[in-house]
């Protein structure tokens, strides 16, 4: 796709898009568009680079600031080190105070060295589809967050939507409410093979809590 115009928001989104930033195709790949609502988000800043588009944006509700990036990988094995490159200066520009290494290996390497988070897709398996008579489909499409991300969005949703004009689908990310005001508990299944877990919890239970002078606690692992 070679371009796109504010009225093909309409084709996408439900209405509810209202602005964007768009790198162009290269043939028939490498077409990046971010839309989202400026009725919520506030756009402060954009960068396009050889692989990638970013755009920071500020909530309108919490003021929280934060950088959305769309990356399309290109399938040409010559082009990979310009691929990296353009991800590690994306990654410095978002974080000043420590990029991504040269030691990775393959988008999943990236994917955890970043400490990014993968958002499920609620309702349907894959994202791209060849088109052909036997079609070959895959989730090629996805959308990472970091911890900071999870903790301020936590009720965030994804969904894909039908395809228009690409062999990809579009896909709408809801952030959901903001938490400012409370923070809400999560366990971990890894706490339980920490060293030390049992006994710091057992210790945290000998403690006595502000209305529970009398009760007893016994808890059990």
């Amino acid at each position: 796709m070679e371009q796109f115009l504010p009225a093909d928001l309409r084709c996408i989104g439900n209405g509810r898009l209202s602005d964007f930033v768009f790198k162009p195709s290269e043939g028939a790949s490498g077409g990046i568009l971010l839309a989202w609502s400026n009725r919520r988000w506030k756009k402060l800043d954009e960068r396009v680079g050889l692989f990638s588009v970013s755009v920071v944006l500020e909530d309108m509700i919490s003021h929280w600031v934060w950088t959305w990036t769309g990356i399309y990988g290109p399938n040409a094995e010559e082009r990979r080190p310009e691929f990296w490159e353009d991800l590690r200066t994306t990654n410095e520009e978002r974080n000043r105070d420590g990029g991504i290494s040269g030691a990775m290996e393959n988008f999943s390497s990236w994917i955890a060295e970043a400490s990014l988070l993968d958002i499920p897709l609620s309702n349907q398996r894959f994202t791209w589809c060849n088109l052909w008579a036997q079609p070959a489909c895959a989730r090629l499409d996805r959308v990472l967050v970091d911890q900071a991300w999870e903790e301020a969005f936590p009720l965030c949703s994804l969904k894909a939507q039908l395809r228009i004009c690409s062999d990809h689908s579009p896909l709408i990310f809801e952030g959901g409410d903001t938490h400012t005001d409370y923070h809400y508990y999560k366990f971990e299944n890894w706490w339980l093979l920490c060293a030390g877990f049992h006994e710091v919890v057992m210790e945290a239970w000998r403690i006595p809590a502000p209305g529970l002078m009398g009760a007893k606690k016994s808890p059990t692992f």
